[in-house]
């Protein structure tokens, strides 16, 4: 019954992740087309790179972990979320100070993109958990992750930036509520990041390059 569930839950994900793609490539050629008011920086080019190599990581040494290594509470965890959360916080407020408008055209399909990526990783979550937490608990449990409040304002920088930061968060409270990464949410939260990463750098590139 449970190897069915999981089986049913990725072909679950797949389709999303299919319907996902689509909208990610939308962003990317946007990212490089939009005429931008915001200057290149180059710590925040540095802090998405050292992030990405970060939780990759992470995520990488959580999956070959046993026990008590793989929990929230372990040392190794406690430092990646606290040192995570600082460095995408640090860009953020360098992207604010930097801002020369409070509006972006990106801001409505990005977090209908965060939104779903927030559902998929706790669908997921819930398929994988040897608790057999309800997909519907789990989804209302972390849906405040999947705010869209926060991208509604701010330039495209911060805008992409939250939401970089708003997927570190879901892969935070995910490993919180089920005090583990399960090797198939695992694989599927780094795909989500890394996608929201990228769209972070092409819109850094782009400004670098303009």
């Amino acid at each position: 019954m449970l190897i069915s569930k999981v089986g049913d839950g990725m072909r679950g994900v797949r389709s999303l992740s299919q319907r996902i793609i689509p909208l990610f490539g939308l962003l990317l050629a946007a990212c490089i087309t939009l005429p931008y008011v915001e200057p290149y920086d180059a710590d925040i080019e540095k802090a998405l790179n050292d992030y990405d190599k970060a939780v990759t990581k992470f995520i990488k040494d959580v999956q070959s972990a046993n026990g008590a290594d793989r929990r929230f509470d372990s040392p190794r965890a406690k430092a990646f979320y606290s040192d995570s959360n600082a460095v995408l916080s640090n860009a953020i407020v360098r992207a604010e100070a930097l801002a020369r408008r409070q509006t972006c055209p990106l801001s409505k399909p990005l977090a209908t993109v965060l939104q779903s990526i927030g559902n998929n990783m706790a669908s997921s979550a819930s398929i994988a958990a040897s608790n057999g937490a309800e997909v519907g608990q789990v989804v209302a449990d972390l849906q405040h992750v999947a705010e869209v409040s926060e991208l509604k304002t701010g330039s495209c920088t911060v805008v992409i930036l939250r939401a970089v930061r708003s997927n570190n968060t879901i892969l935070e409270d995910i490993h919180r509520e089920q005090n583990d990464l399960p090797d198939i949410v695992a694989k599927i939260a780094l795909d989500n990041i890394e996608d929201t990463v990228r769209v972070a750098l092409t819109n850094e590139l782009a400004k670098k390059r303009r």
